[in-house]
C-alpha cells in the first residue's frame, strides 16, 4: 500500500472532527472595557462562571476558554452587555472557566449547561439558570432569581425578593428576605431562620428544615407529600403553628399543647411555640413534622 494510500484514512478523520466543531483550541482571555449601561448576559455551557460586583464603570473578563466553531465573545453595546461562547455545539468543548466583573449595580442574567455559578458583590437584579450546575450567591442583590435542574443552590443574601427551584439539587438559605419562594421536587431545603418576613418552601419528596428562631412579623408556608419537615428551635422562638395532614405525623418533642380538628381531608392540628408571634402553615399529605430544640 502506497503511503498517500495509507494517510488517507487519517486525513478523513481529522477533517471530520474539523467539520464536526470537535477540535477546541485553549486560550487566556484578559480584557476589559467600558460599560455604558443595560443588562449583562453571561453563557458558558461546560466549567465555571464567576461574577463578582466592583465600583467602576467597566467590566473585566479573565480566565481560560476553549473554543471551537465560534469565538469566546465580549461585547458591549448601549444596551448592554454579551459574554462567552453563544453556540450550541459548546456542550462538547472542555470546560472554559471565566471571572466577569461588572459594576455593582448591573442587572446580570448567566445560563450554562453543567458550569457552576458563583456570585457576589451585585446590588442589582440577579437570575441565574443552570442544568446540572450548582449555584452559589452572596451579598445584597435587589432581587433574584435562581434554577437548577441537577445542581445545588447555596443563597446568604439581603434582598427584598427570591426565586429558588431546583429537580434534585439542595438549597440552603440564609440572610434577611422580605419574600421567597423554594420550591425542589426530591432536593433538601434548609432555612436558617430568623430574617424572613414571607415565605413558601416545597418538596415533594426533599426533607425541609427550618433552624432558629422566626421574625415576629413572619407568615410562613411549608408543603410536602412525603418528606419530612422539620423545626430546630430555640427556646426565644415564637410562632403560632397551624398543621394541615392527611396520613402524616407530628413528632412533638417540645411538649406543645395541640388542638385537633377533624376534617374531610384530615386532620389540623394547632399549636403556640412561645408568644404565637409568627404564623407557620405546614401541609403535608403523608410527611412527618418534628418539632425540636
Amino acid at each position: 500500500m502506497s503511503r498517500r494510500r495509507r494517510s488517507l484514512p487519517y486525513l478523513a478523520a481529522v477533517l471530520a472532527l474539523l467539520a464536526a466543531g470537535d477540535v477546541a483550541a485553549q486560550r487566556r482571555i484578559d480584557e476589559r472595557a467600558a460599560f455604558r449601561g443595560g443588562g449583562i448576559r453571561i453563557y458558558n455551557m461546560v466549567g465555571t462562571v464567576r461574577v463578582l460586583g466592583w465600583a467602576h464603570d467597566s467590566i473585566a473578563v479573565s480566565g481560560t476558554v476553549h473554543e471551537g466553531g465560534e469565538p469566546f465573545l465580549v461585547h458591549v453595546a448601549a444596551e448592554g452587555a454579551k459574554i462567552g461562547i453563544w453556540d450550541p455545539k459548546a456542550t462538547k468543548l472542555p470546560p472554559s472557566d471565566i471571572e466577569v466583573r461588572v459594576p455593582a449595580g448591573t442587572q446580570v442574567w448567566v445560563k450554562t449547561g453543567s458550569a457552576g455559578i458563583t456570585v457576589g458583590g451585585l446590588t442589582g437584579g440577579v437570575d441565574l439558570v443552570s442544568v446540572t450546575g450548582s449555584i452559589q450567591v452572596t451579598g445584597r442583590p435587589r432581587e433574584l432569581a435562581a434554577e437548577t435542574m441537577g445542581g445545588s443552590i447555596a443563597a446568604a443574601v439581603d434582598t427584598r425578593r427570591v426565586r429558588l427551584k431546583t429537580a434534585a439539587g439542595a438549597i440552603a438559605l440564609r440572610g434577611r428576605i422580605d419574600d421567597i419562594d423554594a420550591t425542589s421536587v426530591s432536593g433538601a431545603i434548609e432555612i436558617a431562620g430568623g430574617a424572613i418576613r414571607q415565605g413558601r418552601f416545597e418538596s415533594i419528596e426533599g426533607r425541609i428544615v427550618h433552624s432558629g428562631t422566626f421574625d415576629p412579623d413572619a407568615s410562613l408556608e411549608f408543603t410536602t407529600h412525603s418528606g419530612t419537615i422539620e423545626f430546630a428551635l430555640p427556646t426565644r422562638a415564637s410562632a403560632a403553628f397551624m398543621v394541615r395532614t392527611f396520613e402524616g405525623s407530628l413528632d412533638d418533642r417540645l411538649g406543645v399543647t395541640v388542638s385537633k380538628t377533624a376534617r374531610p381531608t384530615g386532620r389540623e392540628l394547632v399549636f403556640d411555640v412561645g408568644e404565637g408571634e409568627a404564623e407557620v402553615t405546614v401541609n403535608s399529605f403523608r410527611g412527618t413534622v418534628v418539632l425540636r430544640r
